[in-house]
């Protein structure tokens, strides 16, 4: 057999091995699910915020509570009833599985709604979105690997639960959204920091911030109703903390900068889930 034969063999193989992972690569990348509501855009969504944020709002409330809201929302300015952000960082949402990078959109409705729109990083391998609104809680997601593709689709039910405290816990990312009111109280606290409740739907979620003493938030406590780490798939309640450093200044607005969620009340990393620093954030 001539040698040019045998080259232009290997050579034609090597060209449709290439070609064929292009289209696999092609075929197993994720597809994204499309969020059915447009929070930000619908008339979900209440008009701008014309109540103001005084310091007469926070008199009978805990000292590190008061340095908090002070720390986050100048006095005088408008206290947001929606806000939108971009964040970044990574994920993994089993434990002992690796990390993946993670890019979000989210836009929260105070007190109501919220949605996530996700995607993994330059790949788009994972992709999806989170919607909770009054009657309507889901997750749609598609994580492709090499092995399979997983599909993830929740709604209502056990998801409901778990997406409510996400309503209520979202008030820190909101200027302002901790403020006393008929859907939030601050209880006891001392002057590292204080616990609060927070009203969704007539159910009550309960929190501990832990406050430095410049107002800056660095710790925030609860228990949440999950599925994490569960071999049987059992939802239960489950220790919760949220750890947040850095500062983010937007509009005269400050927020914690970065933050890092883990479950079982255990910051180590073995049992950390998300690791994610705003980027851009817009309120209204």
């Amino acid at each position: 057999m001539p040698v040019w034969w045998v080259v232009a063999t290997i050579l034609v193989a090597i060209a449709c091995g290439f070609v064929g992972a292009i289209i696999w690569s092609r075929r197993r990348k994720a597809k994204p699910f499309l969020l059915p509501v447009d929070l930000w855009n619908s008339g979900l969504q209440p008009s701008e915020s014309t109540d103001l944020f005084l310091p007469t709002q926070i008199e009978h409330i805990p000292e590190s509570a008061k340095r908090y809201l002070l720390w986050s929302t100048p006095a005088g300015a408008p206290i947001p009833t929606r806000a939108r952000f971009i964040t970044s960082g990574r994920i993994r949402p089993i434990r002992g599985t690796n990390w993946a990078p993670l890019v979000a959109h989210e836009v929260i409705q105070v007190g109501t709604a919220y949605s996530i729109e996700s995607y993994s990083g330059r790949s788009q391998d994972f992709t999806g979105y989170d919607l909770y609104s009054p009657g309507r809680a889901e997750r749609r997601w598609i994580k492709a690997s090499t092995k399979r593709r997983k599909v993830v689709n929740l709604e209502g039910g056990h998801y409901e639960e778990f997406a409510r405290w996400r309503v209520a816990s979202s008030r820190l990312l909101i200027p302002g959204g901790l403020v006393p009111g008929p859907q939030v109280r601050w209880t006891d606290g001392d002057e590292d920091g204080a616990s609060f409740t927070v009203i969704v739907e007539g159910k009550r979620y309960h929190f501990h911030l832990m406050i430095a003493p410049d107002g800056r938030p660095y710790k925030l406590t609860s228990r949440r109703w999950s599925d994490f780490d569960s071999p049987d798939g059992k939802w239960q309640m489950l220790p919760y903390i949220v750890r947040f450093s850095g500062v983010y200044r937007k509009d005269g607005y400050t927020l914690p900068h970065q933050f890092t969620a883990s479950w079982g009340g255990d910051l180590t990393e073995e049992y950390a889930v998300v690791e994610m620093e705003i980027q851009d954030a817009e309120f209204q």
